[in-house]
């Protein structure tokens, strides 16, 4: 005959499969539900009508040139040459 212990614990093991299975399922789906609709509703989405941040630039970092060898001073940072775009010339006649 089956001891009553075992068939108390595989009732034990199936009234957690089945609890848990009760409350996860209903969890998940109603936690997708809110994250749908809280994602439809952020900034830059849409139904907010606002419009979405700017994306964030970094910029460079100067370059330094290598010290000399035989010197314990470094070498003053340089930083790229940057040059304005001057207006096309007038058209001659």
């Amino acid at each position: 005959m089956i001891d009553m212990t075992l068939v108390d614990l595989s009732r034990l093991q199936f009234a957690l499969t089945a609890l848990y299975h009760f409350l996860f399922v209903p969890l998940t789906l109603g936690l997708s539900m809110i994250l749908a609709i809280m994602g439809q509703r952020g900034p830059g989405s849409v139904v907010s009508g606002t419009a979405a941040p700017p994306p964030v630039t970094v910029p460079k970092r100067a370059t330094t040139t290598p010290a000399p060898a035989g010197t314990t001073t470094p070498a003053p940072a340089t930083t790229p040459a940057t040059t304005t775009p001057q207006p096309p010339a007038p058209p001659k006649q």
